[in-house]
C-alpha cells in the first residue's frame, strides 16, 4: 500500500469525515 494509492482512492471516492 503506497501513499499514492491512498490519494488515488480518495480522488475516486472522497470521504467526508
Amino acid at each position: 500500500m503506497s501513499v499514492a494509492i491512498v490519494i488515488t482512492e480518495f480522488s475516486q471516492h472522497p470521504y467526508q469525515a
